[in-house]
């Protein structure tokens, strides 16, 4: 079990997976860190992550992914965060997601779009570049 408030760190050259209940995964690259900000939700505080969500198409369960400067809310799908100083990455893989950004912007995004959120802005959706996938489908050897 990993509570809420506590946070999960990788190092210079580790990586983690960790599955849950319900086809639940996130996958942790190099030099993360990873809050459980809520029962339902988790802070990227830097680094890059992927986060699987399965459930039944009955559920209504709402996931939180929560960066410096956006919030993402999904059901169902496969989300990549990658957080950079003053830069946040959010990409769809599959599934879709809604961003709010500075400001109460909000951006919808479906599979294979992301957008960038930054102090001050939300970007413009735009389609999800390579090494956003490299979170999820490439491991160390």
């Amino acid at each position: 079990m990993i509570w809420p408030g506590e946070k999960i760190s990788t190092l210079e050259d580790g990586q983690a997976k960790i599955s849950g209940p319900g086809g639940f995964q996130i996958r942790m690259r190099e030099k993360t860190t990873l809050r459980r900000a809520d029962i339902m939700a988790w802070s990227l505080e830097t680094g890059l992550a992927g986060f699987r969500f399965e459930t039944n198409a009955t559920d209504t369960a709402v996931n939180v992914l929560i960066t410096p400067w956006a919030r993402v809310e999904c059901r169902t799908g496969l989300v990549i965060l990658k957080v950079a100083p003053f830069i946040a990455r959010i990409a769809v893989l599959k599934g879709t997601a809604d961003v709010t950004g500075p400001g109460g912007v909000r951006r919808s995004l479906s599979a294979k779009e992301e957008c960038a959120a930054a102090p001050t802005a939300l970007s413009h959706v735009y389609e999800t570049t390579d090494d956003l996938y490299f979170a999820w489908y490439w491991d160390k050897p």
